[in-house]
């Protein structure tokens, strides 16, 4: 690997990463032309793209993005998530390529939703039809996994193939409420006969594809492969015979759903099954709001702790954490429940929230759980928050930092 040293050669790579496939870092290429086309030394294969160092490199296949060390450290304390498309973000954690489609890895996609910035990494692997046949050989099957409730993605891991269609729809179902997933299941099943196959699966997964490019400028699709892919063969067997039923579909998306909630627990938990008061607010708050506003908030939080408990924080469990955000993924149903109160446009009190989510959930939130939701929010301490502004930044909390 050589990086290219000269300003010249450096605006031709730009030019080169135009006319590459437009998974291949277009927006990157995009972002450093509109920063000037500047390179910087020492590497002037070096662009600066939203305050990221990003290198480029050439080899047989062409020119390939590289997220440099400065680049990993620089995420590292990036503040907020940059607001990008799916398809963009997409496109930045998928390291995988086979037959000009770009793919995720399992550990892409649990990257993608808990990260910021994908893994350090040179180009794409590229894969050959072989190298896809070993990947299935490990996909577990599908009943014993649901089961015992195993964490499939991350036992996976790099081992496995996620398109981009499949994407859609895994975002998708891991902001959706229970009471939503019989509704989901009903979508697929296009015949009504209450098992979904291979066939009704792909038709759906398509349209999800092709109603992420109705908006879109680009007349190009990013395609939407029937290969064989580690879901599908985890849902409908090696052979792709296999239906799914109702129980096997909840218990997916509720596995999933879970799954993802520990890898963002465990994140800042760091071995322990408890997390601090400020260590739950750092992840509710995570994609609503730049770093000094974010700083607003957890100072106001550690004054009234201090005030109130001498600096004592409460303890959270991951039963807790999950319980809060199940209620996020009912946040339209919580909205409906305030209006039916006259509630939305006010300032709501602890037990006015409280007896909302009850009505909106079927359940209660723990007491120091609601206390240290209006600790955060109640910007003057009078013991009331805006239910306005709590919706809101819940509301970009479930967007997942991605542009509306």
């Amino acid at each position: 690997m050589a990086f290219t040293t000269t300003r010249t050669v450096g605006r031709q790579l730009l030019q080169n990463m135009r006319r590459a496939p437009r998974f291949q870092s277009r927006q990157i290429a995009t972002k450093a032309e509109q920063a000037g086309g500047r390179l910087g030394r020492p590497l002037a294969g070096v662009a600066v793209a939203s305050g990221l160092l990003i290198g480029y490199y050439v080899n047989r296949t062409g020119v390939q993005p590289v997220l440099t060390a400065y680049a990993a450290a620089k995420a590292k304390k990036a503040p907020r998530q940059l607001e990008l498309s799916r398809e963009e973000r997409f496109c930045m954690f998928a390291s995988l390529e086979y037959d000009g489609q770009a793919y995720m890895t399992p550990a892409d996609f649990l990257d993608s939703v808990v990260k910021s910035m994908p893994r350090p990494r040179v180009g794409r692997l590229k894969l050959q039809k072989s190298d896809i046949d070993d990947m299935l050989q490990v996909v577990p099957k599908r009943t014993a996994s649901l089961e015992t409730g195993a964490a499939l993605f991350t036992k996976l891991q790099h081992r496995g193939l996620i398109s981009y269609t499949e994407y859609l729809f895994l975002l998708c179902i891991l902001t959706r409420p229970q009471s939503n997933f019989k509704m989901a299941f009903n979508i697929f099943d296009t015949d009504g006969n209450q098992r979904v196959d291979r066939y009704e699966f792909q038709r759906i997964l398509n349209l999800f594809g092709k109603l992420a490019e109705r908006d879109k400028d680009e007349t190009t699709a990013m395609g939407m492969p029937e290969l064989d892919t580690t879901l599908t063969t985890y849902l409908f067997g090696p052979k792709g015979k296999l239906l799914l039923k109702y129980n096997d579909f909840y218990k997916f998306i509720d596995n999933l759903q879970t799954e993802v909630l520990e890898m963002e627990f465990n994140e800042v938990a760091k071995g322990k099954n408890i997390i601090s008061e400020e260590a739950f607010a750092r992840i509710i708050l995570r994609y609503t709001c730049e770093h000094n506003v974010e700083e607003e908030f957890l100072n106001r939080l550690r004054k009234k702790i201090m005030e109130e408990r001498n600096g004592i924080q409460q303890e959270i469990s991951f039963r807790e954490f999950k319980q809060f955000c199940q209620f996020l993924n009912n946040l339209d149903a919580f909205v409906a429940a305030m209006r039916l109160y006259s509630f939305t446009d006010y300032a709501v009190t602890q037990t006015e929230f409280a007896r909302a989510v009850k009505i909106s959930t079927g359940f209660l939130l723990e007491d120091h759980i609601v206390d240290t939701v209006f600790k955060l929010f109640d910007d003057n301490g009078d013991g009331f928050i805006s239910n306005d502004e709590f919706i809101a930044r819940m509301k970009d909390r479930l967007h997942m930092g991605f542009r509306k």
